[in-house]
């Protein structure tokens, strides 16, 4: 067995930690990935790099490294939210990738939140580094998931990652290359090497930092990647004669799993920057969902429509986005006749900067709605009942729609903490106005459209950025302007209009006022009358700020497939909620009972207590079976191996004579006797007489820990 050198791993535990820390800083600032808390990563980090560095110092510590393994991997596959994770991450890197080189592109924009995939990665980081430096193995055997970060950032410019995670990453390859001999052939010089090569190397790099700032960066393939990207589009063309399908067309069949519509961040990053030549707030559309089936979204592709365009022209709009997405953003209303397709105004010309000409009332098309009053059969009996108790003595379908507005606002308190939907629940609009005594955008959105469906009003819910301009000046974008709303169609006059279902900030909304102008408020907004596009024929107020952290819109991308919206503030309580089949008073419903985190969190320490032992006595086993395995030359120097393992561990001093028989066993044709090999069996005798005379802990130290026995 290798010699262990304590110094070794905790080198190897501070490496790990480097590297992990690095890593996951490369991915989140060189990508502008969303996590609940940096800090909170920061820690993971620590705890990945100390247990497996500790975990390796033991022969058999790999087994529990397995255990952890098979216990996280259960745990990611029972939330599921790693898997959209994982395709959220492919569909940005690749849609940049796209953008540059006109790759195709792959993955699907689900959610905002990329904590459990960067988890994984500090976990399998943290992994491959102690494995290297621990177990002394070539610096090649770590550089899979330290270099792969660093090369999705580093292949173009414009995602190049925070200088300090650059730097950190670069030192740790840079001292881990240049100790790599000591650490694998002479570990006890490792320590002091890795020491004196540090301190020269930090700051060699941090000199070259400063000479060579990364704001002055230009890169230097910048001929070799026209070349790469005039042979993807010349790929391109050819498929697209072949399939009759242009590659870079619309991603249709995008997704908003209502299920994983949790608690929101205040995790803040820009999207947009935004000049108007008028003062007031404007809705901008990113894409509309038209297919509710309980649990989800979706937006359906082969749809085609025009949408309404305005009269009466007020102003221009331009928007430039950080990033180029598959949508356009679209202000209600513009000048000029408008083509959604599957849901939105496509970007096929991967624009980031664009303009329009808007305009304040709404021309009317005809146009086929019946998709839209569409609902599952289940979802449809218990709406229908809601509704119509909602909106049974109201005259006229426009009454109709302001009550249901109105009663949805009233149906919880806007919270962006809001946890989600229940295991057991089917269907999120049912949930959220029968359970849940909080909610965002996304869930006062949900539960509009599918009441509005319910008494036969097309709807559909529709997700975009609300935001507050001023005259000739612009307005930076961030995700937290991000909103959701409801569209619904008026047959009247054959437009599309917006309505507000979202609570107002400290204040039930009134019932008399149309609902399509109520929006909704911060307590610190100021409310300003626009001149401005309005969701209805009549100018409306509008706050300057709302709801949304939405994961489709992260970096200017496509606005599909997020998972929630963060809020304006604090919503509304009040009313009565009136249940389908009851009498008008909510009533308490039997939590399922489930079994706490912290029973599931015992139960499996207990089980890793439990493999301590067993690990111990099958290590024990082996011993066994191989003190009295081969010939008796060969028995001769396996037990001569255990023998002095034993004296080591135990502190005992070893006879000469059993070094003696070793030699005689391996250099002269000598065969040993039974009677000699008894020798070696008379000193572990002793070994075990020994250790069964010590206190209880250390016995049980030398046996499940080390083995001996």
């Amino acid at each position: 067995m290798k010699h262990k050198s304590w110094p070794q791993y905790l080198i190897g535990a501070l490496f790990a930690f480097l590297f992990s820390v690095s890593t996951v800083g490369i991915l989140v600032t060189g990508w502008d990935l969303a996590v609940t808390s940096f800090g909170q990563l920061v820690l993971w980090c620590g705890l990945f790099s100390v247990l497996s560095a500790v975990l390796l110092f033991f022969r058999y510590g790999w087994c529990g490294i397995l255990l952890l393994s098979i216990r996280g991997a259960f745990a990611l596959w029972q939330d599921g939210a790693l898997w959209e994770q994982m395709q959220s991450f492919a569909y940005r890197v690749s849609w940049h990738f796209h953008d540059v080189y006109t790759w195709p592109v792959v993955g699907s924009q689900i959610t905002w939140n990329f904590s459990l995939l960067m988890i994984l990665t500090a976990y399998l980081t943290a992994l491959s580094v102690s494995f290297c430096i621990c177990c002394r193995k070539h610096s090649i055997t770590a550089l899979p998931m330290v270099l792969l970060p660093l090369v999705l950032c580093l292949i173009t410019t414009d995602t190049l990652p925070d200088t300090l995670y650059l730097y950190l990453v670069m030192l740790g390859l840079a001292v881990l290359f240049m100790t790599d001999w000591e650490r694998r052939k002479t570990p006890r010089q490792f320590a002091s090497h890795t020491l004196r090569t540090s301190i020269p190397a930090a700051a060699a790099l941090a000199l070259l930092f400063v000479l060579h700032p990364q704001e002055t960066y230009v890169n230097p393939t910048e001929g070799l990647q026209q070349k790469v990207t005039d042979w993807f589009r010349q790929i391109q063309t050819t498929a697209e004669n072949v399939v009759s399908e242009n590659i870079t067309g619309s991603f249709a069949f995008q997704k908003l799993n209502l299920k994983t519509v949790g608690p929101k961040s205040d995790f803040t990053y820009n999207v947009m920057r935004v000049t108007a030549s008028y003062d007031g707030t404007v809705y901008l559309r990113g894409r509309d969902y038209d297919i509710y089936n309980g649990t989800a979204w979706e937006s359906s592709g082969g749809r085609k429509e025009t949408f309404a365009r305005g009269a009466d022209g007020i102003g221009s709009l331009t928007i430039r986005t950080s990033g180029v997405g598959n949508v356009l953003y679209l202000p209600y209303y513009t000048t000029e006749e408008v083509i959604l397709q599957n849901g939105m105004m496509e970007n096929s010309g991967n624009t980031k900067e664009y303009s329009f000409s808007t305009a304040k009332n709404p021309v009317g098309i005809m146009t086929d709605v019946s998709a839209y009053i569409n609902l599952p059969d289940e979802t449809y009996i218990w709406a229908g009942e809601l509704a119509e108790a909602i909106t049974r003595d109201q005259p006229d379908v426009r009454n109709c729609i302001q009550q249901i507005a109105a009663y949805v606002r009233n149906s919880a308190v806007y919270d962006r903490s809001t946890k989600a939907m229940s295991a057991d629940a089917d269907d999120f609009a049912k949930w959220f106005l029968t359970e849940s005594d909080s909610g965002y955008c996304v869930h006062y959105a949900t539960a509009a459209a599918v009441l509005l469906r319910a008494i036969g009003v097309p709807a559909r819910y529709v997700e975009g950025y609300m935001v507050s301009c001023q005259a000739d000046e612009q307005v930076t974008v961030t995700n937290q302007e991000a909103h959701a709303w409801v569209e619904y169609y008026d047959s009247a006059s054959a437009v599309w209009h917006i309505l507000e279902a979202t609570p107002a900030s400290g204040s039930v909304p009134e019932t008399d006022i149309p609902a399509e102008t109520e929006p909704e408020t911060e307590p610190e907004t100021e409310i300003i009358e626009t001149d401005g596009p309005s969701p209805g024929e009549q100018p409306q107020e509008t706050e300057t700020t709302d709801d949304t952290d939405n994961p489709g819109m992260l970096g200017g991308t496509d606005s599909t497939g997020t998972d929630g919206n963060p809020g304006a503030g604090s919503g509304s309580s009040g009313g009565t909620a009136i249940y389908p089949g009851g009498t008008g008073e909510g009533t308490a419903q039997e939590e399922p009972f489930v079994i706490p985190e912290w029973a599931d969190g015992v139960i499996w320490v207990l089980v890793f207590l439990l493999m301590i032992p067993l690990q111990g006595e099958i290590r024990i086993a082996w011993k066994r079976s191989v003190w009295n395995s081969g010939t008796p030359n060969e028995m001769a120097l396996r037990r001569y191996r255990q023998s002095a393992s034993l004296a080591k561990l135990t502190g005992t001093e070893m006879p000469a004579v059993l070094e003696s028989l070793a030699l005689k066993a391996k250099f002269s044709q000598y065969t040993l006797t039974g009677q000699e090999l008894e020798v070696y069996s008379g000193f572990r005798q002793q070994i075990l007489q020994t250790v069964r005379s010590l206190p209880w802990y250390r016995k049980i130290f030398l046996r499940w820990v080390l083995a001996v026995g």
